[in-house]
């Protein structure tokens, strides 16, 4: 029984929510390309390891942000 948890656990609430919903989430809303948006989750839990996961998107969307204000304030 323990062990089905575990797995539901992983795949459902973990594993789904991370790689597969939360990239085309990003994807629709920010306007970026694909691979970038999926290099952005993946990358840092590789390199970083588990706290890659919070560093990962906060580090995207910093720089997305920094840059579509540099865009920005060259147009003006």
């Amino acid at each position: 029984r323990a062990f089905e948890l575990f797995v539901f656990g992983e795949v459902f609430l973990v594993a789904f929510p991370e790689y597969l919903l939360r990239p085309r989430l990003v994807m629709i809303g920010a306007s970026v390309h694909p691979l970038l948006t999926i290099l952005a989750f993946t990358a840092p839990i590789f390199i970083i390891g588990p706290s890659g996961v919070i560093v990962g998107p906060a580090v995207y969307g910093l720089a997305l942000a920094g840059y579509r204000t540099i865009v920005h304030l060259h147009k003006l």
